[in-house]
Order: C-alpha cells, then sequence, then structure tokens
C-alpha cells in the first residue's frame, strides 16, 4: 500500500515541520505552495516534503487542492488530505491499511478541533474518483460513477492545533464572492450568514439565515436548528425579544437534542423576567446526554450552570424548595463556590416552616 499525505499552504513555515514528522510513515508528504514569501518551502523541504510551487489566480480553495491532487502520482493508493495548521495522531498508518480492504475507498475517522470538541471528518481517500468543491469550506466529493465505499474508524486520526489563531474574518471575502458566484447554494449561503454572526453584522446575517432555510433541500437538522439559533441571537442583540424568543423555540422543535438551543432560548425567558418559563427550560438542559451535539466549548453548560440559573428562576418564581434543590445539584458540580453556597442558605432559609400537626 501506498499512502500520500498532500496539502497546501502559503506562510506555513510554523506549522510545516510539525505536519512533516507527523507523517513521516507516509510514503510521500506532497505539499503544493501557493505563494509563500516566508520560508516554508525551504523547511518543507528540508523536512524531506516534495514540494510544488503554483499560483492560483483568482483564488479558490477547491482549485487550489485537485491542483496538489492532480499532482499525486497514479500508483499510489490512499491519499490523505490535511491542513497545514493539523497533524497526523499516533498510529495513524496503521489504522488505515486495518480498515483499506474489501473495496473501501473512503475512511470517516475522528478529527479533533479541540481538547473537548471533535466531529467525524473524511478526508482519507482513494487516488481516483475523488475531488473538491467549492471555493471556501470546500469539501470533498466522489464521482457518482464509482462504487463508493467508506469504512469507519472511532481512532482520532488528524488533530488540528493552529499555533497562530487566524482572524475571525479569513474566510469573509471569499463568502462573499461565493454567495454572488452560487447564490442558490445552501451551504455557502449556511457559510456566509454564520461569517456574519461571528463578525458581529446582526441585521445582515438575518437575511441570510431565512434565506438557508428556504435552499436547505437535504434538510439538515442540525445546520436549520443552528441558522434559526442564530437567528434568535441576532434578534436578541437588535432587542426584539419577541422575535428572538420564536426563533430560539423553533431551534428547539427543529432539533430538541442540541443543548444549547435550550439553554439559550432559558435564558431569553431569564432575561425578559418570565422565570417559570426559564425555570422549565434549564431543567431540561442537563437531561440532554448526547455532548457531541454541543456547538460550542461550554463546560459549565454540561455542570453547575443549568441547575444554577433553574435555582435563581424558581426563587424569582417563588418556588424556594425547588430553588433549594436546584442550588444543592449545582454544588454537586462546583461544591466550594460561595455565592451558590449561599444562596442554598437563602433558599432554605425563605421554606415556610411546617407547622406541628395538633393532638386530637
Amino acid at each position: 500500500m501506498k499512502i500520500c499525505v498532500y496539502t497546501i499552504a502559503k506562510n506555513e513555515e510554523h506549522h510545516v515541520e510539525r505536519l512533516c514528522n507527523s507523517a513521516k510513515d507516509a510514503d510521500l508528504i506532497l505539499i503544493l505552495d501557493t505563494g509563500s514569501t516566508d520560508n516554508t518551502v525551504e523547511v518543507a523541504r528540508q523536512c524531506g516534503a516534495e514540494v510544488h510551487e503554483q499560483k492560483i489566480f483568482p483564488w479558490r480553495y477547491d482549485e487550489a487542492r485537485n491542483r496538489a491532487l492532480a499532482l499525486i502520482p497514479d500508483d499510489f493508493d490512499v491519499c490523505v488530505a490535511m491542513d497545514m495548521d493539523e497533524y497526523l495522531a499516533e498510529g495513524w498508518r496503521a489504522e488505515i491499511e486495518r480498515l483499506w480492504v474489501d473495496g473501501v475507498n473512503q475512511i470517516n475517522y475522528v478529527f479533533k478541533i479541540t481538547e473537548k470538541r471533535s466531529f467525524v471528518n473524511n478526508k482519507i481517500h482513494a487516488r481516483f474518483g475523488y475531488f473538491w468543491q467549492w471555493p471556501v469550506h470546500e469539501c470533498l466529493s466522489h464521482d457518482v460513477r464509482i462504487e463508493h465505499k467508506t469504512a469507519q474508524s472511532n481512532m482520532t486520526i488528524i488533530v488540528h492545533d493552529p499555533k497562530i489563531e487566524a482572524k475571525l474574518d479569513k474566510h469573509h471575502t471569499m463568502l462573499e464572492y461565493a454567495v454572488k458566484q452560487f447564490p442558490d447554494s445552501g451551504r455557502m449561503v449556511y457559510y456566509y450568514a454564520r461569517d456574519l454572526v461571528n463578525l458581529q453584522k446582526w441585521e445582515q446575517a438575518i437575511p441570510y439565515l431565512k434565506k438557508y432555510l428556504t435552499l436547505d433541500l437535504r434538510k439538515n437538522a442540525k445546520e436549520r436548528a443552528v441558522s434559526m439559533l442564530h437567528l434568535g441571537r441576532c434578534y436578541e442583540k437588535l432587542n426584539k425579544p419577541d422575535e428572538s424568543i420564536e426563533w430560539f423555540r423553533s431551534a428547539v422543535f427543529e432539533n430538541p437534542l442540541i443543548k444549547d438551543s435550550w439553554y439559550d432560548l432559558a435564558h431569553a425567558y431569564f432575561k425578559h423576567k418570565r422565570y417559570p418559563e426559564a425555570y422549565a427550560t434549564f431543567l431540561v438542559v442537563p437531561s440532554i446526554s448526547k455532548v457531541r451535539n454541543e456547538l460550542r466549548d461550554n463546560s459549565e453548560m454540561c455542570g453547575y450552570a443549568p441547575w444554577d440559573w433553574a435555582g435563581i428562576a424558581a426563587s424569582r418564581t417563588g418556588m424556594k424548595e425547588a430553588a433549594a434543590m436546584c442550588c444543592e445539584l449545582a454544588l454537586q458540580h462546583l461544591p466550594n463556590d460561595d455565592r451558590m453556597t449561599k444562596n442554598l442558605e437563602a433558599y432554605r432559609s425563605a421554606i415556610p416552616k411546617k407547622k406541628p400537626e395538633e393532638k386530637t
């Protein structure tokens, strides 16, 4: 079996050595450099990579990746696509060899993006029958004329770990181009709308989020719920509570297995002093066990916070016993918290004392 690790690069001298070291068991490390002005090319060649230099104009990520893929010799069996700020986990080659049997031509694997978050990715594929599409947030696709057979690995094979954080607006210009070039692409509209939210351009994001919901022919429940969640946040930032709560509720109905939707809905209720609804909604959050469906790194959401907020909401509703119970559960996650300890004392002291039964 011959395996090639391939990637595209521009000014990545701070990442190239780590990537090459992690891929040392590959038969070929191929890097397509698209115009570095630092020492990326020199360092990569010193590390044993085969480096090609080409200019891509007008720039498109899929065009760059397809050119890199085309440079891989025909006799290679497996291609592992990577970004320069990633590295391969120990034992990656043995795992590919174990799964690459019985006609398998693509492997799904665990891709780790932070210490707490990972998802399934699919960028390990056969040399022929696969190609990249979309100018930004590109994805790997297969030719419908080939027999497509995947294998699933439960192992973390690729880890994302940038040494320099990318700018928040890194892809914004490309996304502006993409929605003009492909106005009916749900994928491009979704990513552009999400980018506008990240850049806090609330009013601009709203029409694109709504447009995405009309274009989503795949009926992707998670992406639809996320879009509704973003709409709730946009309207909240624009001080339109009725619209905000309605979109948070829609996100919950669309996909009730996402903690974030319940959590944000509960906070919206609380902010607008709808305490009974806030209390009931905060209680749902700890019951959702599918941690993989979290959309952000928020350990509090999986620990003390929902119980803490539920207790405060119950207290403001006058339900002191319920408030005390929720506070006790919150303290199980954060037992030495001074504020919650004082809250518990206050809740307990406010519970009416039961009168002793009179003897007859």
